[in-house]
């Protein structure tokens, strides 16, 4: 197994690719953060599983990724089902795909019950969720619930909110995404949506085992996601 980390940086990335078609790899697992590398995918010559996001090539393998969509919807719906009114969404950048579907998810629900969308951009950082985490407060001083576009962003605004004298949940409610360990060890502990990542990298692997033995591959994988009800929300 050949493992490479472009650093974010989309030429590393391109050029990863090229060196394992050069290697004649097996196949190639993708987590991308560039949804502009189609052309190095349609054209390396052998199989790859894009894992998380989609992109816009036409020679992928397979796509492996949770159900974004519904993980947007079951957050929005949470708060909700906890009493919120004024519920803000922090979501990922909206040149993801995972992060425009959650978008899609919490702007559906919204409608569906009978709430204003309100909602900021943010990148997947915790000192970009601190900035937003001030901005919602100027924006919009009446907000009860936030969602946040993953744990570390989540565990960010936690930090604003407590500073400015928020009491946790029962000023304002707090969901993430992703489930990760931090998550379960600050105090009150993060609610947060569960991605079944284990299950998606072992299918991730079983698509390139299956084109090399002549199996049949699953194009599209696509894995539920959980809510992982823990202390920063509470249904009054």
């Amino acid at each position: 197994m050949t493992l490479c980390y472009s650093e974010n940086k989309p030429e590393k990335e391109k050029e990863s690719i090229r060196m394992l078609s050069r290697m004649n790899a097996d196949g190639i697992i993708l987590m991308t953060n560039n949804e502009e590398i189609d052309a190095e995918v349609k054209d390396c010559g052998i199989p790859v599983v894009v894992v998380d996001r989609r992109i816009h090539a036409e020679g992928e393998l397979a796509f492996v990724e949770a159900d974004h969509y519904e993980g947007g919807k079951l957050a929005a719906r949470h708060l909700i089902q906890c009493g919120c009114r004024n519920i803000v969404n922090i979501s990922g950048p909206q040149k993801y795909s995972s992060a425009r579907n959650r978008y899609r998810g919490y702007v559906d629900t919204c409608k569906q019950y009978g709430r204003e969308v309100q909602n900021l951009e943010c990148e997947y950082s915790f000192e970009q969720g601190q900035q937003v985490a001030e901005e919602i407060l100027q924006k919009y001083p009446a907000v009860d619930g936030i969602i946040s576009c993953n744990d570390m962003v989540a565990i960010s605004v936690f930090k604003v909110l407590r500073r400015h004298g928020y009491q946790i949940p029962e000023d304002v409610q707090i969901i993430g995404f992703d489930n990760v360990a931090l998550s379960h060890l600050m105090t009150p502990e993060l609610t947060t949506i569960r991605q079944p990542i284990a299950d998606m990298g072992k299918t991730a692997v079983q698509c390139i085992i299956n084109y090399a033995t002549g199996a049949e591959v699953t194009r599209v994988n696509k894995f539920p996601v959980t809510l992982i009800k823990r202390e920063t929300t509470v249904i009054k």
